[in-house]
């Protein structure tokens, strides 16, 4: 009894923590037809998210990515890749414009039904990029 103990304990130690994982099918059930708000967006070490803060995003059944300002708007596309673990978001943005830094493959690193976090890796030893949407 005391080794099967023993056994667990250890198993315990070593058993992945409770981080939602993020497969394909759940970005779609999760995102789609919700508003969000971007709560931080982390480029190149520079903190942006005051620059989004009126903004609302959209994720559509159509792959169509709504980004709603209070003066304008602009409309990109979304799409995911499939079987990858983090699974892969991509966003597709305007060239022009301030949305345009948003277009990239991003890792979904966190999702739940009401947020989901974003990571792109910058290369050359940087920090990662990060994006926090919450649903509003």
């Amino acid at each position: 009894m005391k080794k099967l103990f023993i056994a667990l304990l250890v198993l315990a130690a070593f058993a992945p923590g409770c981080k939602k994982k993020s497969s394909p099918k759940k970005i779609d059930r999760l995102i789609m037809g919700e508003t969000w708000r971007l709560e931080k967006f982390i480029d190149s070490n520079a903190n942006l998210t005051l620059n989004y803060t009126n903004y609302t995003f959209q994720f559509t059944k159509e792959k169509l990515f709504a980004i709603v300002m209070p003066d304008s708007s602009f409309v990109g596309s979304w799409d995911r890749l499939e079987d990858k673990n983090p699974a892969i978001l991509i966003l597709n943005t305007p060239n022009a414009g301030p949305t345009r830094k948003l277009g990239d493959d991003w890792n979904v690193i966190f999702l739940s039904k009401d947020e989901f976090r974003l990571e792109r890796l910058n290369g050359k030893g940087s920090e990662a990029d990060e994006c926090i949407f919450r649903k509003i």
